[in-house]
Parts: C-alpha cells; structure tokens; sequence
C-alpha cells in the first residue's frame, strides 16, 4: 500500500524525463513539454503547470534514459494542483504501447514479465 492507501499494479521508477504531450482533441495545437516523473508500465507522474482534466486522451513521446523514444496513448486519470498537493501535476495512465516500446520500458524497470500479460 502507498500512503495514498492504493496498491499499485506495476512497479514504478523515480525518473525525471521530459515528456512531449499532444491533447488528441482540438483544444491544444502543437506539442507541450512536460517532466515525467514516478514511471510505471502503467503510467507515469506528469509534473506540469498546464494541467488537463481527468478522463482527457492525451498523446506522449518521451525518451528513455538511453536515448530510446517512446510513444504511449495515455488517458488523465488524477490531477494533483497546488497548494493542496506537494507538486501540480497529472497522473495518467498508459493505455496504448507498442511491444517495442513496452519491452523497452520492462528493461528499463527491470520487469522481466508485465503482470498485466502483455
């Protein structure tokens, strides 16, 4: 359990990489960039003052620490603004990878199996 009193689903890892985010609906022209934090094969921490609302599609492109790029479609699933939460920004989760790119994030986890079956 976390402090937050939730069990999460995927081991996760404190990195700090930027993070290139496209809304999939129209409000957002262009690309933002962003700083992922907290990386899972679920999802990821994204620490941002633009924040999206819950439940809004979003597009991300990141690289991992050895410069490998990876695309992920990813749904807003918790915003955290400030000052009630230590750090503004949004939790998403991950719900499109490619098997490259999630075989890519296993290594760099250390996940040997994704528990989800993928």
């Amino acid at each position: 359990m976390t402090a937050r009193g939730e069990q999460r689903a995927h081991a996760r890892r404190a990195l700090e990489l930027p993070v290139l985010v496209d809304e999939m609906g129209n409000r957002v022209r262009g690309l933002i960039r962003f700083e992922a934090r907290d990386l899972s094969l679920g999802g990821a921490f994204v620490r941002c003052d633009l924040l999206f609302e819950e439940g809004e599609l979003l597009e991300l492109t990141f690289a991992l620490p050895e410069g490998r790029p990876i695309r992920a479609r990813a749904r807003v699933v918790r915003v955290a603004r400030v000052p009630t939460e230590a750090e503004a920004g949004m939790g998403v989760a991950f719900e499109h990878l490619a098997e490259p790119d999630r075989a890519a994030l296993c290594a760099l986890l250390g996940s040997t199996t994704d528990p989800t079956g993928h």
